[in-house]
């Protein structure tokens, strides 16, 4: 009898063992935790808060202007008062107070972006959307700004690549086989902060198009659509991008603005044409 529950308990305690096992392997194989930022006119709708670590973003355009999702973290000590009133001085006041942590580029009206994958230090982050309105001002001008949480122990997970993105003061260069529907690990090796933002060109339309639209007076439509990316990172950062292109003549670029000239980057050569079969 005795010998009999000795046996019992050492049954148990492999079974409960087995089992924390496999609960702990499923945990570390959850991924990333999915986070969807809904955008409208002008607001975004998320959630309070989410867990540090991996974090894969979406963004959902159920508006009718084109938005997108600049996440930013404040820098501790700054508080949401403080970076508001940076903002109303200029980008470059704004810029010293936070940290640049990606999320998705432009997305068109009625459409959801590919996801874009950033690993998350607790802390109070800001969206933001700079995108102008039909008279040239930014969105975030008209409120379009949100606040998340991010809290607990950062839980960083693996995401495999299908090739690297490599920005730079002030160059991008893309991997070398380019399919439609890949993951991207997007590295910034460059001194400044920098995106990842894609154009697709009209039919017809060539990179002097693009350049003049850029440099001169807008007249007209512009000759490119928006086309999705990754917002700016941090120096010294990754992140990673889910592509999904349509055939065609693509441009990838960086709006960013260079502290010393106040010029775009993709003025100071950042820019990059690729091509989808």
């Amino acid at each position: 009898m005795f010998r009999l529950s000795i046996q019992k308990v050492r049954s148990a305690a492999v079974v409960a063992l087995l089992l924390s096992i496999l609960m702990l392997a499923a945990c570390g194989g959850a991924g990333p935790t999915e986070l969807t930022i809904v955008a409208s006119e002008y607001a975004f709708e998320v959630p309070e808060e989410i867990p540090a670590g991996t974090v894969s973003i979406r963004l959902e355009n159920t508006g009718q202007e084109p938005h997108h999702a600049q996440l930013v973290r404040l820098n501790d000590g700054v508080t949401m008062d403080q970076f508001m009133a940076a903002l109303q001085a200029g980008e470059t006041e704004a810029l010293a107070l936070i940290s640049l942590e990606g999320g998705p580029g432009v997305v068109a009206p009625g459409t959801t972006s590919t996801a874009t994958t950033s690993n998350l230090r607790p802390g109070q982050y800001v969206v933001l959307c700079f995108v102008g309105d039909p008279e040239g001002v930014p969105h975030l001008a008209h409120g379009m700004i949100a606040t998340i949480n991010v809290t607990g122990e950062p839980e960083v997970q693996e995401v495999e690549a299908d090739g690297t993105v490599q920005l730079a003061d002030f160059s991008i260069t893309l991997p070398e086989n380019l399919e439609a529907n890949q993951v991207w690990e997007i590295d910034n090796g460059g001194q400044q902060p920098h995106e990842l933002a894609f154009i697709q060109l009209a039919e017809g339309a060539t990179m002097d198009d693009v350049a003049g639209y850029f440099t001169a007076p807008p007249s007209g439509p512009p000759p490119f659509t928006f086309a999705g990316g990754l917002q700016g990172i941090m120096p010294g950062s990754t992140a990673y991008l889910e592509t999904n292109f349509e055939p065609g003549n693509y441009v990838a670029l960086c709006f960013i603005p260079d502290p010393a000239t106040g010029e775009a980057h993709a003025l100071l050569g950042m820019v990059t044409p690729f091509t989808i079969p």
